[in-house]
């Protein structure tokens, strides 16, 4: 489609123009008014098509170069040498007086790396383009004026590469959250504590990106005896790590594998596809704090809901699933979700377990279509506690159900203090989190004042209401039945069960809240009986202990 271009230098409007344009843009424009310094340059970019609703524009670089295309920083100078070239090419270059002959050139092969070309002095000459140069600039520098290191030498690996050798779970975390990390430990020995910093040097030379994280996880695999099981990263993360539009904090980078419509679409499981793999190879949760206090209430409450000393109670046997009721913002016969969340009750949940049906058909419309009842009672209901949550139906970042069965601010209503459930929403968008502007249920949910949640997911996009059901089952048969596996874990398995396809189609934007190597409390599961002497028509005594 057709854009119009307008560029202001120091506020006055330099270019105005119409462009129908898509990937790369050359835009040359003569400019005025220049001062020494301190100027300002703006570009806006505006749709002409008024039938189009909205438009998108993605930029990965703006760089401004004046008309020579040469640029000069004190003695050093930035040689353009033209926008392509084939490896192997030689160029001629002219200068306009004699280089020293300690002159040397050089140029950008990676992030982390770049090659030296020695010059043969003089005025004028000719370089072979190296191979595997990425950007087509030559940096001409004097001889003495490059900043060099004193010395270089061999080193031994780093405490990740030469000392760890396995652990079941990993938690990776920022520096400014070290000091809190021991808390986390809670008398586990196969629990082992990971500096980003360190990852960083040790597999992506000190620079900060999430692929030194996989490249980490890569070596695991690799390398460890027994590698880890599931990552546990700790803090918050979004789009925009750099600050450009926000002043939030970025502990945790995100991995970005798409767009819907406008939002970019993260998945954390993409931290644990090792090279050329395709199914993530252990379980990974983020504990999606911004604050060492809210870290420290994750870890208090960690450490209680592990510890089988703390409350316990019929909450442990209660299974509450919420399904969205017939009316949706396109349809007014969406009845699936209903019938999902009862064949759940009835084909996955165990006799033993207590369900709790809290479905939006039982109640009325008000006014506004929406369902304030239903709501309040939803509220108190999980404030009672409970084992496991679930959702199914229309949800976005900041509501479930479009006639508003929980808000966002309604999570520090969920006041059931340490009777927490593992929260599952099987709908669109309650797990973005990813966006700096705004936080996600989800996400809030594990740190909320009164209780919410010990553990969550929720979809970091879009998502599909069959879809939703079926991997929340897979889910939930490993919770039920299978106590040696962590919340995590069973989440990630059952996501294996429902293979590439499945991944890839709905289930690898679910984005796991909180410490997901906590196990479910589940309840006592038996007991033992001593064998009675029984005689007819004679009361007998039996005697036992639960398990």
């Amino acid at each position: 489609s057709k854009l119009r271009f307008t560029a202001t230098v120091n506020g006055a409007v330099m270019a105005d123009t119409i462009k129908a344009t898509a990937g790369i843009l050359t835009w040359e424009l003569p400019v005025t008014g220049l001062k020494s310094s301190g100027n300002s340059l703006a570009l806006r970019i505006e749709k002409t098509d008024a039938s189009r609703a909205s438009f998108v524009v993605y930029t990965n670089w703006i760089e401004v170069f004046p008309e020579t295309g040469f640029r000069s920083w004190s003695t050093q100078c930035q040689v353009p040498l033209g926008s392509s070239f084939p490896e192997g090419e030689r160029r001629a270059i002219s200068w306009a007086q004699n280089l020293s002959s300690e002159s040397f050139a050089c140029v950008v092969l990676s992030d982390t790396a770049v090659a030296r070309v020695e010059l043969p002095g003089g005025k004028d000459f000719e370089i072979d383009m190296p191979d595997n140069w990425r950007e087509s600039v030559l940096w001409v520098v004097p001889g003495g004026s490059f900043k060099e290191p004193v010395s270089v030498s061999s080193a031994s690996p780093g405490r990740l590469v030469e000392t760890l050798s396995s652990g079941r779970t990993v938690y990776i975390y920022p520096d400014e959250y070290a000091a809190d990390m021991p808390l986390f430990h809670r008398g586990r020995s196969d629990v082992i504590f990971v500096g980003l910093t360190e990852i960083y040097d040790e597999f992506n030379g000190g620079v900060r990106d999430p692929g030194a994280v996989r490249t980490f996880f890569n070596h695991t695999v690799n390398h460890w005896a027994v590698p880890p099981a599931q990552l546990v990263l700790v803090g918050s993360g979004h789009f925009d790590p750099r600050g450009f539009t926000t002043a939030r904090p970025c502990p945790i980078d995100v991995i970005l594998y798409g767009f819907h419509e406008t939002l970019p679409v993260c998945s954390d499981f993409l931290y644990s596809v090792v090279q050329e793999g395709t199914l993530p190879q252990a379980a990974v949760s983020r504990i999606a704090v911004d604050s060492r206090t809210e870290l420290q209430l994750v870890a208090q409450r960690s450490a209680e809901y592990s510890d089988p000393t703390q409350e316990s109670g019929t909450w442990q046997s209660v299974i509450l699933g919420a399904a969205d009721d017939e009316r949706g913002s396109d349809y007014h016969n969406e009845l699936y979700h209903t019938q999902d969340a009862e064949e759940i009750f009835v084909d996955a949940v165990p006799d033993r377990f207590i369900p709790e049906r809290h479905y939006l058909i039982k109640w009325d419309w008000n006014s506004n279509w929406k369902k304030p009842e239903a709501r309040q009672a939803y509220i108190d209901t999980w404030s009672q506690g409970a084992l496991v949550s679930f959702f199914l139906g229309h949800g976005s970042f900041d509501q479930i159900a479009d006639e508003g069965l929980l808000f966002i601010e309604d999570v520090d209503l969920l006041s059931c203090g340490p009777r927490l459930p593992y929260a599952f929403f099987g709908s669109c968008d309650v797990g973005v989190f990813q966006n700096p502007s705004y936080s996600c249920i989800a996400e809030k949910i594990t740190v909320a004042s009164g209780g919410g949640a010990i553990v969550a997911s929720g979809a970091s996009s879009y998502s599909f209401g069959g879809q939703n059901a079926d991997y929340f089952t897979r889910i939930l048969n490993h919770l039920l039945s299978e106590p040696q596996y962590s919340i995590g874990e069973c989440q990630w398995l059952g996501l294996l069960d429902g293979g590439l396809s499945s991944f890839n189609s709905n289930d690898k934007p679910y984005i796991i809240f909180g410490d997901g190597s906590l196990h479910l409390a589940l309840p006592d599961s038996g007991f033992s009986v001593a064998d009675p002497e029984m005689l007819t028509s004679q009361l007998c005594e039996i005697e036992g202990s639960l398990d």
